[in-house]
């Protein structure tokens, strides 16, 4: 009777480690997954829950070390207290039915189940369980913490990861505008080319004086119209007097647009 009452406590312990441990895998998830942006909405508009995520996603290295001492933690616990029970019950034997039982039991429902929840919920998911969360991670940030050190002594940083921001950056800029309309290809053209600009010296981008098309102000419409459409640009350095003395920009558009009201007038 000892025995049997023992076994349904450790069988207890083990449901509980099962539990904490499909906590720390929906964690890990619904921190990540959640918004940004509505994290922010919410952080603005005072609540106290989405402060909480955002100050827990400030510190990810911290974050996802604590989470991950905690699965470990709970997961080899709860296999070494599994193994003993059937140990118990079925001798060496045991062991096995120990390790299917454990794996199966911690594969769904401690981490396919929790995770998949935890997904697609993660923003309602993310405040419910942070404060909560933040109180595991303080209590293990020491242990996280060390690990972190000492993984940054065994672990050389990566020479590249400015290179490989950098790609990232240029995939998202492609992403973007692939599928886009003109004004986003645009977009794209114009935020690519600024990736570009430390590649580029003055030179191969100015354009002399000599070559900018002008028009100057004294000149007659007629004129500068015929020179406005002539020419393969939209906007116009206008001048007075001299080419040196800018008074302002023309753009084709405005002309036209003049053109047509001066018409209208005279058609009244």
């Amino acid at each position: 009777m000892k025995m049997l009452s023992s076994l349904w406590i450790l069988a207890s312990i083990i449901l509980i480690l099962i539990l904490a441990s499909a906590f720390f895998s929906s964690a890990e998830t619904a921190l990540t997954a959640a918004s940004d942006a509505r994290m922010r909405q919410l952080a603005s508009k005072g609540d106290e829950r989405a402060l909480i995520v955002e100050a827990l996603r400030a510190d990810r290295e911290g974050l996802i070390g604590s989470i991950l001492i905690g699965n470990n933690a709970v997961n080899v616990f709860g296999s070494a207290l599994a193994t003993s029970v059937a140990i118990s019950l079925f001798g060496e034997g045991g062991l096995v039915w120990a390790t299917i039982a454990m794996t199966v039991l911690l594969v769904v429902f401690a981490e396919v189940m929790p995770k998949t929840y935890a997904f697609a919920y993660a923003d309602r998911y993310a405040l419910r369980i942070a404060p909560v969360l933040k109180w595991v991670v303080r209590l293990l940030s020491p242990l996280s913490l060390g690990l972190r050190l000492l993984a940054n002594q065994m672990i050389r940083p990566n020479p590249i990861a400015e290179s490989d921001r950098e790609e990232e950056l240029r995939g998202l800029i492609e992403l973007q505008g692939d599928d886009g309309n003109a004004d986003d290809r645009e977009r794209k053209a114009m935020l690519s080319s600024i990736l570009d600009l430390n590649e580029l010296s003055v030179d191969q981008i100015m354009t002399h004086r000599g070559a900018v098309s002008m028009v100057n102000a004294d000149d007659h419409m007629d004129d500068i119209l015929r020179n406005v459409l002539g020419s393969p640009h939209t906007r116009h350095p206008v001048f007075s007097g001299k080419p040196d003395n800018i008074i302002g920009v023309l753009h084709v558009k405005d002309l036209l647009r003049a053109l047509g009201e001066v018409e209208k007038k005279g058609k009244m």
